[in-house]
């Protein structure tokens, strides 16, 4: 017993689990993907699908690599980051705090957006527009870049939980992407800025419960992105990722490596966590967000959808078909822990992609844990005492690239504002 709590709050300490994957069957939208099927640009990725698992490397998809310490401008202390968005050489950060700031590329701060009239539970900015959707209570608010309201979409219906799963189409429509409660028959909606629905897609998994339902929404959830000049939609635990268009869902990509958590297992209908969280335990079933750029397609997994686990890594290459699959675990045998992408670029702190904007990976830090984690690692127990444990590679690829990180750490005071890694990643030419 001594031995399973020691390992417990090892497991809390460091948010990490140890997991596996399994062969998927959860549900498809399946008219839909039949059709797709018949698409020549449908990758579709069985659970027979050849794979090579091994350590994804940070040099191996990195194009290029920098960091960005953002400006600390009182009396806008930042509490961290919850959803941020690269658009226009500028860098739009939602906090946990639902405030909304915009800096430059270089970490200035520009202007808080929201300022003094609108929570921010969730955002998304049109960048050919210059415009920016403000998830609130019971309205999307669009501002330009100035912080200036341009309009107001009232929503009459009762969608809690969507702040993390809007997407602009233009300046004239919005997709919503809805948790499940079970009886919701639609899971996505497009409304145009007047707040009428002009399109709804079926939901097709409504359920009824002997429980109260939960509500499962969280920001590891990624339904809604933009894709170059589209939108994709990914339905929480179903295979498929689909391309958003005015009238239907196209399937683009069709994942079964991982088992996902069945409909009957979901917080949402078993309404209790931890009997949601001991199933998937239990059974390594998992939720999956996706990430998609010109030449990858990366699905982060992890049991069930909560946060402070040790995420998994699929990374799919278009221009070869090859799957790397990155099944992480706790081992102690090594003084160094090293989760994520392994840094091998500049040898710094491991790369565990939270955010994607385009062409780039960005993962934040809290300036204390970069410097900390950089310069000193970290004390853990492993069940058999505390030892201490290296964080970083400091095992660069190039030597030259080591100095601008060491000296970005020297300058750095723990309490500013976050630190962003921004990665590059390498282009289907290349």
């Amino acid at each position: 017993m001594k031995k399973i709590s020691a390992m417990l709050v090892i497991l809390f300490e460091m948010a990490f689990l140890i997991v596996g994957c399994i062969q998927n069957r959860t549900v498809e939208l399946k008219k839909d993907v039949k059709e797709g099927r018949e698409s020549k640009h449908l990758s579709h990725i069985d659970s027979a699908y050849p794979e090579i698992k091994d350590t994804i490397r940070l040099s191996q998809i990195a194009d290029s690599l920098f960091y960005v310490p953002l400006q600390s401008t009182d009396p806008y202390k930042m509490d961290g980051v919850k959803k941020l968005q690269l658009a226009d050489s500028f860098i739009f950060i939602q906090t946990p705090g639902s405030d909304l700031f915009m800096f430059t590329m270089k970490g200035k701060f520009i202007r808080k957006i929201n300022d003094g009239l609108t929570t921010c539970f969730g955002f998304d900015v049109l960048e050919k527009e210059q415009l920016i959707f403000v998830m609130s209570n019971k309205k999307i608010a669009i501002y330009d870049y100035e912080g200036r309201i341009k309009k107001q979409i009232r929503i009459k219906q009762d969608w809690e939980g969507i702040g993390y799963c809007i997407a602009g189409i233009d300046s004239s429509s919005v997709a919503i992407s809805l948790w499940n409660n079970g009886i919701r028959t639609a899971r996505l909606m497009i409304l145009n800025t007047d707040g009428k629905i002009v399109k709804e897609f079926p939901n097709p998994e409504t359920f009824q419960s002997p429980h109260l339902s939960v509500r499962n929404a969280s920001a590891f959830q990624r339904s809604l992105f933009h894709y170059q000049d589209g939108i994709r939609y990914h339905p929480y635990y179903c295979d498929t990722l689909f391309a958003l268009t005015d009238t239907l869902l196209k399937p683009v990509f069709i994942e079964k490596k991982i088992f996902k958590v069945p409909l009957e297992h979901r917080l949402e209908y078993v309404g209790d966590e931890e009997t949601f969280t001991s199933y998937c335990v239990k059974q390594q079933a998992y939720a999956t967000r996706f990430f998609e750029s010109d030449r990858y397609i990366f699905i982060d997994y992890r049991l069930g959808y909560l946060e402070p686990i040790l995420p998994n890594y699929l990374l799919y290459d278009k221009s070869t078909d090859s799957l790397f699959n990155y099944k992480q675990e706790l081992v102690f045998k090594n003084k160094s822990l090293h989760f994520g992408l392994y840094n091998d670029y500049d040898g710094g702190l491991p790369f565990s992609p939270a955010f994607m904007s385009g062409e780039y990976f960005i993962q934040s830090f809290s300036a204390y844990y970069f410097k900390e984690a950089y310069t000193k690692g970290r004390n853990l127990d492993n069940g058999h005492g505390t030892e201490h444990y290296e964080i970083k590679s400091n095992y660069p690829a190039r030597k030259e690239r080591k100095k601008p990180l060491d000296d970005l750490v020297k300058r750095l005071n723990p309490e500013d504002n976050p630190v962003l890694m921004i990665v590059k990643l390498k282009s289907l030419s290349k």
